[in-house]
């Protein structure tokens, strides 16, 4: 699963664009330290969508600038984007949160209410399993006194990672009520009937 192409192709799901344009959104909005990818890669990208049908691309000549390869996604890449987007929105490695997070931002317009109600739910239910899982494994941990000589840093990185995953589970309560709100029933998807 390439986040790179995910992000092009969403992206692309928004206007069309060329390669530059591309790049310079991943800078402005901190996408390219997240993929940890270069100028370089988002015209690889590219090309390899061409390449394989998911997008179009049309030389345009503005009097401004150099011709520039303008890209516009079809039918097969909204559904290929569709596809990546899932996989790392129902990614079942709950810790990997940089990478639900940011693809949470090219939701809008994409899924139908129903499916990101879904999703945020999922992303609950999983939040919860491995609490408690994690909560298990420290109160064994204790009972064997496992815990005693440990550094005091662990300890505080403990607590921090409870503070992170209340809030993260609080924000995934707060985007479930807001789905439902009748003024934000714009940015979904509409259903398929």
């Amino acid at each position: 699963m390439s986040k790179l192409d995910m992000v092009v192709l969403g992206l692309l799901c928004r206007k069309p664009m060329h390669g530059y344009e591309i790049f310079t959104f991943t800078t402005r909005h901190g996408l390219s330290s997240w993929l940890r990818v270069k100028k370089p890669s988002v015209y690889k990208a590219l090309q390899r969508l061409e390449k394989s049908g998911h997008i179009s691309g049309e030389m345009i000549i503005s009097e401004n600038h150099p011709p520039r390869k303008v890209y516009q996604i079809n039918p097969i890449g909204s559904a290929y984007f569709l596809e990546l987007l899932e996989a790392v929105l129902v990614d079942d490695n709950i810790c990997n949160r940089p990478d639900f997070w940011n693809a949470m931002r090219f939701v809008h317009g994409n899924l139908t209410k129903d499916h990101f109600v879904e999703i945020i739910r999922l992303r609950k239910s999983m939040m919860d399993k491995w609490h408690l899982e994690i909560e298990e494994k420290f109160s064994l941990a204790r009972e064997r006194g496992e815990f005693e000589g440990k550094p005091f840093i662990f300890g505080i990185v403990h607590k921090q990672f409870k503070k992170f995953s209340e809030v993260e589970y609080q924000t995934l309560l707060d985007l479930e009520a807001a789905a439902v709100l009748e003024e934000n029933q714009k940015d979904f998807a509409a259903d398929e009937k």
